[in-house]
């Protein structure tokens, strides 16, 4: 397992949070991958800013298996522990994306499950990730996953 962390993470690039109460922020999070990914890989891609709340998101990932019968599956959500620590014990939900297979093909998908509506907002900052729960057939060995995180204040 491999843990990888975008530049958002890691504090090379800001985060924007809303400044007001209700307003709506869109900010698109990336990671141009070096390597191709493996089973049980984990991404720390996004940040959820505190005292915000997600109101939509959208997933925009190249092909991330070359295969002619690709396998890659993946799951987004909240991540357990600190923004920005590696830590493997740290976890990766599915709030957002359960069970993803838009890395197959590459493309494009809107949010659909409300469990990531329904993320309270806290004091802290939160970490969104990405965790490869079926390994690619053939990895490709670079691509972007990329999120974008509507979120109110």
């Amino acid at each position: 397992m491999t843990q990888l962390q975008s530049k958002f993470v890691t504090g090379q690039k800001t985060v924007i949070a809303p400044c007001a109460a209700g307003d709506v922020v869109a900010q698109t999070f990336y990671i141009d991958l070096a390597q191709a990914l493996a089973l049980n890989d984990v991404i720390e891609l996004a940040v959820l800013p505190e005292y915000s709340r997600i109101v939509d998101a959208t997933l925009d990932v190249d092909k991330l298996d070359t295969n002619g019968a690709p396998a890659i599956v993946m799951d987004i959500g909240l991540m357990s522990g600190k923004v920005g620590v590696l830590d493997n014990a740290r976890t990766v939900g599915n709030e957002l994306f359960a069970a993803d297979v838009t890395a197959k093909n590459g493309g494009f998908t809107r949010l659909s499950k409300n469990a990531a509506l329904r993320i309270a907002e806290t004091d802290q900052a939160r970490s969104i990730g990405v965790k490869v729960t079926t390994a690619p057939a053939t990895g490709a060995p670079t691509g972007r996953v990329a999120l974008t995180l509507f979120i109110v204040g």
